[in-house]
């Protein structure tokens, strides 16, 4: 991913450093309009959805169950996990409070009938994962089939689903029938984004840097979203087009808006840790054979109104060498292709949970 979510809560407080959302760096450096066609995520028009919309559904299963502990339970993946962290000081760090962990399996339980198989083995995971000495141990906790790809760093692994296991860094567009909607209204929303931009001329709420990774000053996003939330206040009037469309893909707890960056600036080369989510870019603006992005090895130049989609748990970076700025829309989704409809929600809602608690723990709630 070409950001980083700066989730910041520490073990202590029930949140490791490396938090749902965050990544890591391998570099020093630190919104009526009409709509031509739309057949998307189980919808044949853009639409704003309720605040309960449901995930889409998926016949797709894990690619891999041996990855999954069927010995794991709601009940039982978080003691579980304190009991292997206890065992072995000399790997992990003994959690001093583990508030959100211990609240997270009673508030799931209560709220769904069943709990999809694989849940307690990310929660599990993940509580080991945050509690490690140190990231380069990530790969003592991981399967083969994703440790043995060195384009992905273990080390930046923070939140982990087993069996989704994107084999290439980048995926077919056409698997996705969004995609062909978002390029065939690209004008209606490059006149979105003008409008956008003119709103926030000079406005410190417009274009920001997301990341507490030293990215180059070049690189800013407008948000239309915050962790799958539309935010108050936003002027959505302006971009109805492509708030409907962005609404259809099942945001998650990232990027949802544009991107800008500006000649000459690139980012660093990072990977992103969390293998549910994938990211859709579509260039607005950019010079011909100017702006790239390369991950896993593989490199894709930026071509206007083209989209790519990519797994951002491998290694990757950007450049601009134009002598303009590239714009793209960009919006993180929870990855379908390799999720069940109900995990989804479920993972929703632990973003959900995880977001007040985080708030509760500021006095913003």
């Amino acid at each position: 991913m070409l950001v980083d979510h700066c989730w910041t809560f520490s073990a202590s407080k029930g949140f490791a450093s490396k938090g749902f959302g965050s990544s890591s760096s391998s570099n020093s450096k630190q919104q009526t309009a009409k709509v031509k066609s739309v057949k998307g995520f189980g919808s044949q028009r853009p639409r704003a959805p309720s605040k309960s919309k449901p995930a889409p559904q998926s016949t797709n299963k894990p690619q891999d169950t041996t990855q999954i502990d069927p010995t794991l339970t709601l009940e039982n993946c978080v003691p579980k996990a304190l009991q292997k962290i206890s065992q072995d000081p000399s790997l992990y760090t003994v959690p001093t409070s583990l508030d959100f962990f211990e609240l997270l399996p009673p508030l799931l339980s209560s709220r769904y009938p069943t709990i999809p198989s694989r849940i307690p083995s990310f929660i599990h995971t993940y509580l080991l994962l945050s509690s490690l000495n140190s990231p380069e141990d990530s790969h003592k906790l991981l399967p083969a089939s994703y440790t043995s790809d060195p384009r992905r760093p273990t080390k930046d692994v923070h939140a982990f689903m087993p069996g989704i296991n994107s084999p290439t860094p980048f995926l077919d567009p056409s698997l996705f029938p969004l995609v062909k909607t978002l390029e065939d209204n690209l004008e209606t929303i490059r006149s979105e984004y003008q409008a956008l931009r003119s709103h926030f001329s000079g406005s410190p709420s417009g274009f920001k840097s997301l990341t507490s990774l030293n990215y180059d000053s070049g690189w800013s996003t407008l948000n239309l979203h915050q962790n799958s939330h539309r935010l108050p206040s936003f002027p959505y009037d302006l971009c109805p087009l492509t708030l409907s469309l962005l609404e259809s893909f099942p945001i998650a707890g990232r990027i949802s808006g544009f991107n800008r960056q500006l000649p000459g600036t690139g980012i660093p080369e990072h990977s992103d840790g969390n293998n549910m989510w994938l990211t859709l870019q579509m260039p607005l603006h950019t010079e011909k054979g100017k702006a790239r992005i390369v991950n896993g090895g593989e490199e894709r130049v930026y071509v206007e109104g083209e989209c790519e989609i990519y797994d951002t748990t491998y290694s990757h970076y950007t450049f601009n060498e134009g002598e303009s700025e590239r714009v793209v829309l960009h919006v993180d989704f929870w990855n379908w292709k390799e999720m069940e409809g109900e995990e989804i929600d479920v993972m929703k809602y632990v973003y959900e949970l995880k977001e007040k608690f985080e708030g509760a723990e500021r006095g913003s709630y």
